[in-house]
C-alpha cells in the first residue's frame, strides 16, 4: 500500500518533529510511507494534491497550536461537508465548560460520517474518512495523544477497511555452502547474468552472501545464436571490466523437446566463465521431472561447476608454486676444453667415411636387383591402390552417417536420443 504522510510544523518545535517521526514509524508498518515535512500551509496544499494522485492512505499531522485551523482549511479546500461531532462537544463540556461555542465548533467539526478518534479533553481529536479507494486521516503532532488514538481508534478503523499491518519477515541466516567458503578463501566473486530462472537462486543463496554472489551484472537478448554460444557470452560478459579474480555464470531458460520414445523432456544450459574461456553444458531432465525441479537441480550443478573450477585453479597455483632443484654447472678446465674439441673432430671424420662406404655398397647392389624390383613394384602398387580406396570409402561412410542425424541428436542420461527441435520457455 502507498501511504503519504504530511506533517505541518510551522513553529519548528522539536516536540512536533518527534511526533512526526513517530507517526512515520507507526504508519510504515502498513506499507511504503512517503513522508513530507512542511513549514507552511501552502506546502501542505501542494503535498496533498500529489498525495491524492498516487496514495491509498493519506495522513495529515498538524501541531496542536494550529490543528483546528489546519483541519478546517484542508476540509474546505477538499470541499468536504462537515458536521459537529456530538462526542467531541460532550468531551469539551466536561473538560473545559468555560470555552465559547465558536471554539468548540472549530474543534468538533469533522467530515460528515467520519470516524472520530477522541482525545482526553476533546482538543485536537483525530478523524478518518473514506472516499472510493482512498482514506484521509488527520491526527495531532503530539506523540502521547497520537499514540493513545492508535490502539482503540486508528488501528481498528484501518482493519475494518481492509488495511492490515505488514508482517515483516526476519532476515534469513546466510546459507552455508562449501563453495562459499572456498570462494571467500580465494577472494573471488561470482557474477550472475540476469535471468528469470536466477530469482529462486537469489532467494536461496543470495541473502548474507553479497560479498561473494553478485546478481544481474549483465543482461542481453538472444539474437539467433545457438543457446551454447549465447550462454558462453552471457557468462563471460557478466564479469565486470577490470575484474581479474572472478567467475561469470549464467543459466538459460528451459527448453522443451521430445525424445525418440515420444516423451516430453526438458533441458537447460549452464555456463561458467573465468573471463578467458567459458564452459557450457546441456543439463537434461530426468523422467517425469518438472521444469521447476530441473532448475533446482541445475542450481546444484552450477555450484558443483564452481567448486570444480576453484579446485582446478588451486591445483594450478600449487603446481606453479613448486620450484625445481637448481642445476649446478661447474666450469671446464683448459685440458677438458682441448679434449672435447679433439673428440668432436674425430667424430666428424668417422661419420664421413661411413657415409662413403654405404654409398659404394648401394651402387653395387642396385644394378643386380633392378629387374626383380620392377616386377615386385607393379604388384605392390596395385595392392596399395585397392587398400587406399577401401580406406577412403570407409571414411566417406562415416561422414555420410554424421550428416544423416548423428550430429543433430544428443544422448541423455538414459541413453535415449533427444530431438534437436526444441522450444524455449521462461520459468521463474
Amino acid at each position: 500500500m502507498n501511504i503519504s504522510l504530511i506533517a505541518l510544523n510551522i513553529s519548528g518545535a522539536e516536540a512536533a518533529q518527534a511526533a512526526a517521526d513517530r507517526l512515520k514509524e507507526l504508519f510504515s508498518a502498513y506499507g511504503e510511507c512517503d513522508f513530507q515535512l512542511c513549514g507552511a500551509m501552502q506546502q501542505v496544499s501542494a503535498a496533498l494534491n500529489h498525495a491524492f494522485s498516487k496514495s491509498e492512505l493519506i495522513v495529515v499531522g498538524a501541531e496542536p497550536s494550529v490543528f483546528a485551523k489546519t483541519k478546517l482549511a484542508v476540509l474546505r479546500a477538499m470541499r468536504i461537508k462537515t458536521e459537529l461531532n456530538a462526542a467531541v462537544v460532550e468531551r469539551f463540556k466536561e473538560a473545559a465548560p468555560e470555552l465559547d461555542s465558536q471554539r468548540i465548533a472549530m474543534h468538533a467539526a469533522v467530515p460528515v460520517g467520519a470516524a472520530v478518534f477522541l482525545s482526553k479533553t476533546g482538543f485536537c481529536s483525530g478523524f478518518a474518512t473514506r472516499s472510493g479507494h482512498q482514506i484521509f486521516l488527520m491526527l495531532p503532532l503530539d506523540t502521547a495523544a497520537a499514540e493513545a488514538m492508535m490502539p482503540d481508534g486508528v488501528i481498528p478503523y484501518l482493519k475494518e477497511n481492509g488495511i492490515e499491518e505488514i508482517e515483516i519477515e526476519e532476515p534469513k541466516p546466510p546459507v552455508e555452502l562449501p563453495q562459499l567458503e572456498t570462494l571467500r578463501a580465494m577472494g573471488k566473486k561470482v557474477y550472475f547474468a540476469a535471468a528469470p530462472v536466477m530469482d529462486r537462486f537469489r532467494e536461496l543463496y543470495g541473502s548474507g552472501n553479497e560479498d561473494v554472489f553478485v546478481f544481474d551484472s549483465y543482461a542481453a537478448q538472444r539474437n539467433g545464436e545457438s543457446p551454447k554460444s549465447y550462454l558462453a557470452d552471457l557468462s563471460r560478459y557478466a564479469i565486470p571490466a577490470g575484474e581479474t579474480n572472478a567467475f561469470g555464470a549464467a543459466i538459460s531458460n528451459v527448453f522443451t523437446g521430445v525424445s525418440q520414445s515420444g516423451e516430453q523432456r526438458y533441458n537447460v544450459y549452464i555456463a561458467l566463465s573465468d573471463g578467458s574461456s567459458s564452459r557450457v553444458i546441456r543439463f537434461l531432465s530426468q523422467p517425469e521431472e518438472t521444469p521447476e525441479e530441473l532448475i533446482e537441480a541445475a542450481y546444484g550443478m552450477l555450484l558443483d561447476m564452481i567448486e570444480e573450477k576453484c579446485r582446478d585453479e588451486q591445483d594450478g597455483l600449487a603446481e606453479d608454486g613448486e620450484e625445481d632443484e637448481p642445476i649446478i654447472v661447474e666450469p671446464e678446465t683448459k685440458g677438458q676444453k682441448t679434449a672435447r674439441k679433439n673428440n668432436a673432430v674425430a667424430a666428424i671424420v668417422f661419420t664421413v667415411l661411413a657415409v662413403l662406404i654405404a654409398l659404394a655398397v648401394i651402387l653395387f647392389f642396385h644394378g643386380v636387383g633392378n629387374a626383380k624390383t620392377n616386377r615386385v613394384e607393379a604388384g605392390q602398387l596395385l595392392q596399395s591402390n585397392a587398400e587406399q580406396r577401401a580406406e577412403q570409402e570407409t571414411e566417406n561412410d562415416e561422414d555420410i552417417a554424421s550428416w544423416f542425424g548423428r550430429a543433430i541428436t544428443e544422448e541423455n542420461t538414459e541413453g535415449e536420443s533427444v530431438s534437436a527441435e526444441e522450444t524455449e520457455t521462461t520459468v521463474g
